[in-house]
Formats: C-alpha cells, sequence, structure tokens
C-alpha cells in the first residue's frame, strides 16, 4: 500500500504482481447426494465467509443443487492473498456453473473485496504487474479489505504483461497477525509523512516499476530495499523484529536477488532469472537459512483466473 494517511486525493493504492503458485482450485459439481461442501483447510472464519457469499449468490440463482469442493487451498493468513483469491475464484465458479448473467465487477463486488487496495482484486482477472488507484479519500480511516465493503470497483490505474520471473516464496517461521490485531496495527502505523511518501513514489515509480518491466534485476534490488526501508512497508516488516528482515538480508548477501515482503507478510518474494539459476538449487540453499519455515518455487502469472468444464 502507499498512501495510508491520506495526502492523495485517491488512497492507499498499490502495487503487487499475481503468481502462479501455490494456486486456489474450486470445483462445482452437482449434488447427487447430501454430502456437505468440502472447506479442505479452511478455518472457521473464513468459513463462515465463504458461506455468506454463497447465500448472497443462492439468492440470484436458479436453484440448482450443488456442492462446493476446495481442491486447493494456499497458507491462509501468511500474505500469500489468499482469501481474496478464495473468494472470488467462489464467485466465478458460482457464476459459471449456474450460468448467471452477471459481469465481472458485478460478480467480483459480492465477495465483498477490494475495498483498501485493489492490487487483489485486479490480479484474479488480469494476472500480471497491477497499479490501482484505491478508492476515493473520503476521510475515512484505513482498515483492512476484510472489513471494508467496497460500493464500486476499486480503480485499475494500469496492468503490465510480467516478463519471465523466477519467485522464490520464502515462509519465515513467525506468527502472521489476527484479524483484530492487522486492524490495530493499521491503526497505528498508518501516519507516514509526506516526505516519507514522496521518497517511497520515488522507489515505486521510478525504480520498481521500470525496473520490473526491463528486467533490470540490479535496479529491483536497490528499489525494493529502498521500499522496505520506507514508509508503511518499513513498519509492516518490523512487525516481524529481526525475523524478516534478516532472512531479507541474508539471501540479499547470499544471492544478490531482488527481495520484498507481501503485504503484512510474513511471506517474503524473491526474483530470479530462471534460464541463470537453478531454482531447484536456490531453493535448497534458502531453506538452510536460519527462520526459514518452507520455500515455494514459483512464477507471475500473466493470464488471471481460468474455468474448465
Amino acid at each position: 500500500m502507499l498512501d495510508t494517511l491520506g495526502f492523495s486525493s485517491y488512497i492507499p493504492g498499490g502495487l503487487g504482481f499475481s503468481l502462479s503458485e501455490p494456486s486456489t482450485e474450486i470445483q462445482f459439481v452437482d449434488q447427487v447426494s447430501n454430502d456437505a461442501h468440502d472447506f479442505g483447510t479452511l478455518d472457521s472464519r473464513a468459513i463462515g465467509d465463504v458461506r455468506r457469499l454463497l447465500s448472497k449468490l443462492e439468492v440470484i440463482s436458479d436453484g440448482r443443487r450443488y456442492r462446493l469442493i476446495c481442491r486447493k487451498l494456499p497458507p491462509a493468513n501468511h500474505g500469500f492473498g489468499s482469501k481474496t483469491a478464495l473468494l472470488s475464484a467462489i464467485a466465478f465458479g458460482y457464476r459459471a456453473f449456474h450460468q448467471l448473467g452477471l459481469d465481472d465487477d458485478q460478480t467480483q463486488m459480492l465477495t465483498g473485496r477490494g475495498g483498501t487496495s485493489g492490487v487483489g482484486y485486479h490480479s484474479f482477472r488480469h494476472g500480471g504487474l497491477i497499479w490501482d488507484g484505491g478508492r476515493r479519500n473520503d476521510d475515512t480511516r484505513i482498515k483492512p479489505s476484510s472489513v471494508t465493503y467496497p460500493t464500486v470497483p476499486p480503480l485499475l490505474i494500469s496492468r503490465w504483461e510480467a516478463p519471465n520471473y523466477g519467485v522464490l516464496l520464502v515462509m519465515p517461521r513467525t506468527r502472521h497477525l489476527d484479524h483484530e490485531e492487522e486492524i490495530a496495527f493499521i491503526a497505528r502505523n498508518r501516519d507516514i509523512t509526506p516526505e516519507e511518501l514522496g521518497l517511497l513514489n520515488t522507489y515505486v515509480f521510478g525504480g520498481f516499476i521500470p525496473a520490473f518491466i526491463s528486467r533490470d534485476f540490479s535496479s529491483l534490488r536497490d528499489a525494493l530495499a529502498g521500499i522496505n526501508g520506507t514508509a508503511f512497508k518499513k513498519r509492516e516488516i518490523g512487525i516481524y523484529g529481526e525475523t524478516v528482515a534478516a532472512i531479507m538480508k541474508q539471501i540479499d548477501d547470499l544471492f544478490g536477488m531482488p527481495c520484498g515482503m507481501s503485504s503484512l507478510g510474513p511471506l517474503v518474494f524473491c526474483l530470479f532469472d530462471p534460464n541463470r539459476r537453478d531454482a531447484e538449487k536456490l531453493r535448497e540453499a534458502v531453506l538452510r537459512i536460519t527462520g526459514v519455515d518452507g520455500v515455494f518455487i514459483s512464477h507471475i502469472s500473466n493470464t488471471g483466473y481460468q474455468i474448465e468444464e
């Protein structure tokens, strides 16, 4: 997220990219017995969110009996954007299964996501690198998207096709904030200064975006280091004490890979050239770093969601 205090006309806005793995896979099948929905590894809060969404969808559908099966789910509450992906996948899958006459925005607005930053909202549909404009500044305090309900879709400023990047997704051995802690954290730490915002915009728009598009790894490394030490992202990384910062420093020292942390973390992403580096060897080496709990190998998806019969 960018402007968390509200200096701009549109806030907070954000930047992010879509990952191919770990993916969210939801299946809808005709219900031929009284089998209950299969929610897989979802916790009780997520199941409640899913049930509320299904209730809204059922009001506008034809009553066809169905069963929902969660085939594949990313780890929850680690910074994967799993809740937005989950609810969006269910909404679009339900629309296709019941042949509802809703457009994409109408479908996704039913999820209630995208009330803060629209990165997850637009990444689901389009893939690639997303720059969203957030929402019009109406002096409402910024909160997590889980507690804000958008009345219009978040503004999409731009979307770029991602070049061929390999991505290591590093899971630090630390606890993510729970729902109430997220709300409290944003309330305490949103007050960045105009100087910080100006510096952050320089790192993002004068560094990260052009370096990302042109696949300039050296400039990407510098831009992400600047972002990590500035404004709201600096506070986010600080949630986890030395754990996340130490892991990113070791990865930088050992491999020189550009590293950042997802929104509120603790997931760390590292970009590399898959034509010049062996992804599996990188994964094994990063797994040996103190404080690392797991490492996924992924790449940036440019396709958005897919529906299969």
